[in-house]
């Protein structure tokens, strides 16, 4: 079983259910917050900084990879075929990481090649 397929069976129900987490306003308000007590040192929302914009990264993952991205960035760095990963472990609750990710998911739109990788 991949690492990937590993971390996706192991992300909480409300994840992986049919809701609409990522867009409720609350939890995206809540998700800013988070960005800038344990993100802002690596991300930008809008432009490549040490680690890919948020508009990138929500161009290109579902509200589930970038979940599950943040609970294990080693295990999907590895599945996605990086040469490493430099994104930290952060030691974040189950809703702290929701909102993270909604927060995160929030960008999707835009230019997505504004601040990106090549991957």
């Amino acid at each position: 079983m991949t690492r990937l397929l590993l971390s996706i069976l192991l992300l909480p129900a409300a994840v992986l259910a049919g809701g609409t987490w990522w867009t409720d306003p609350d939890r995206i308000a809540f998700g800013e917050t988070v960005f800038d007590a344990k993100c802002m040192g690596c991300h930008h929302p809008e432009v490549k900084a040490f680690g890919p914009s948020f508009r990138w990264i929500a161009s290109r993952r579902t509200p589930a990879e970038i979940y599950a991205y943040i609970v294990s960035p080693a295990a999907l760095s590895s599945e996605r075929g990086y040469a490493s990963n430099s994104m930290p472990h952060l030691p974040l609750t189950r809703e702290e990481t929701l909102a993270a990710a909604a927060y995160v998911y929030s960008f999707r739109g835009g230019d997505p090649d504004n601040g990106g990788t090549k991957k």
